[in-house]
């Protein structure tokens, strides 16, 4: 939201993309979102849609930005060079890296415990004992 529209509801694109998302008249009827400038059921359709390409793309977290701008059947396995893709995908990419939320630290690992150590196998043949005579 923040790349496509800087935030605001009301922003119509030059190509006529709608809203805080952005959406595209066909793509907002699509997504059934009646009214692309409202900002609850846009930021729904939005979220969607990013979610349709990231299965789409099968996780690829690049191409589906690509797909989301530049419309899906124009990213072929790599992001479209033309003049606005590849530049928007390193702008929203760069913005979700310095805004997501950070994983709690892992906790340390206690120190594993000692290994016993296994008694020394003694080389030097057993043997019975001896009886021995008495001295008393």
């Amino acid at each position: 939201m923040e790349v496509e529209s800087n935030t605001q509801p009301h922003r119509i694109s030059p190509a006529g993309a709608m809203g805080p998302g952005q959406l595209m008249p066909g793509t907002a009827s699509l997504l059934r979102v009646e009214d692309p400038f409202d900002p609850a059921p846009a930021i729904d359709g939005s979220a969607r849609y990013l979610a349709e390409q990231l299965e789409r793309f099968r996780g690829n977290v690049r191409l589906a930005v690509a797909a989301y701008n530049a419309g899906p059947g124009n990213v072929n396995g790599r992001v479209p060079r033309n003049g606005e893709t590849e530049f928007y995908v390193d702008k929203v990419l760069t913005r979700y890296e310095r805004l997501r939320p950070r994983p709690p630290p892992r906790p340390s690992k206690p120190a594993p415990p000692a290994k016993r150590q296994a008694r020394p196998v003694s080389t030097t043949p057993r043997h019975p004992p001896v009886d021995r005579p008495s001295t008393g």
